[in-house]
């Protein structure tokens, strides 16, 4: 079954997953993106602390994004070869999702992108961006692909790369 694409965000975006440079197809993407919000406010770097404030914050952002858990989104998911500069595996990531009836993939030659068409609710959100946050502290669970999350029906989009910041639209 194709993947609908959102008549909004992801139809602009789709040229841009043609791209093999994955510095430029990043930048064009964050481009969309209306809102930036810093993360970790001034808690000490390397910490479990900072982990622990960077997660709530992002958790209590991406709720405010996607209030409706039964929602249709795209995830997009930009992944690399294993292994990566913080030792995070591919693998930790697909035991999030519950459902992957519906993706597509584009190779590339340094980089793979899979689509995800699916609900909400059928990805659990909270441990990833946890993963996330801890992918350049060492700690773990640790996540090694890139990953936008896109509504299906409306502009409303949340990217998070690291423990430092995320990128909103939608409120």
């Amino acid at each position: 079954m194709p993947l609908k694409e959102n008549e909004m965000l992801i139809k602009e975006i789709n040229p841009y997953f043609e791209l093999e440079d994955i510095s430029i197809l990043i930048r064009n993407i964050n481009n969309h993106f209306d809102k930036i919000y810093e993360l970790g406010e001034s808690s000490e770097n390397g910490t479990e602390k900072r982990i622990e404030i960077v997660t709530k914050q992002s958790i209590e952002l991406f709720e405010k994004v996607f209030e409706d858990k039964d929602e249709n989104i795209v995830l997009a998911i930009f992944e690399f070869p294993d292994p990566n500069p913080f030792q995070a595996s591919n693998s930790y990531l697909y035991t999030q999702i519950k459902e992957f009836s519906n993706i597509r993939k584009i190779e590339k030659k340094e980089f793979n992108i899979h689509i995800l068409d699916l609900k909400l609710k059928d990805i659990n959100y909270k441990n990833i961006l946890n993963s996330i946050a801890n992918t350049e502290m060492g700690f773990e669970p640790a996540l090694s692909q890139i990953i936008y999350f896109f509504s299906n029906v409306s502009p409303k989009a949340f990217g998070m790369l690291d423990d430092r910041s995320c990128k909103i639209n939608g409120i």
